[in-house]
C-alpha cells in the first residue's frame, strides 16, 4: 500500500525550473559516462535487480529531462525505445533493460535471489 503516493502529471512538470538543476544534471551525466566501465556480473541476483531498476529509472528520468514528458502513449513508447544508456560497453534502451533484466526470472535453482552470485541478466 502506498500511503504517500504522489502522481506527477504533465501539468506538474515546470520546464522553466530545470535550469535550477543544471549542476545536478551535469553530475548525472558524469556518473552516466562512468557506467561504461561498470561490470554488474559479479553482483548477486538481488543486487542486480536493484542495479537494473536504478538504471532503468535513471534512464527514464534522463529522457524526460532531455525531451520533456511525452504527450501520448505512442510517443512515450517511442521515447522509451530511443532512450539508452551504456553499461559496461553495452548500449541498452529502457525497453531492452526491462525485457532483458527486469522481466527475466532468476537463474534456475536460485528462485529467491540468494547471495550466491547467480545471474539475473548481465
Amino acid at each position: 500500500r502506498c500511503e504517500r503516493f504522489v502522481e506527477f502529471t504533465r501539468s506538474s512538470f515546470d520546464a522553466s525550473r530545470v535550469s535550477l538543476c543544471l549542476a545536478d544534471i551535469k553530475n548525472l551525466r558524469v556518473l552516466m559516462n562512468k557506467l561504461c566501465t561498470v561490470d554488474p556480473s559479479f553482483l548477486t541476483n538481488k543486487q542486480k535487480l536493484a542495479f537494473w531498476l536504478n538504471i532503468y529509472n535513471f534512464c527514464v528520468m534522463h529522457a524526460f529531462l532531455q525531451h520533456g514528458l511525452p504527450p501520448s502513449p505512442d510517443k512515450l513508447l517511442a521515447l522509451l525505445n530511443q532512450a539508452s544508456v551504456n553499461v559496461g560497453g553495452r548500449v541498452l534502451s529502457v525497453l531492452s533493460i526491462e525485457r532483458l533484466f527486469l522481466r527475466h526470472p532468476p537463474a534456475e535453482g536460485n528462485r529467491q535471489g540468494d547471495d550466491d552470485g547467480g545471474s539475473r541478466g548481465e
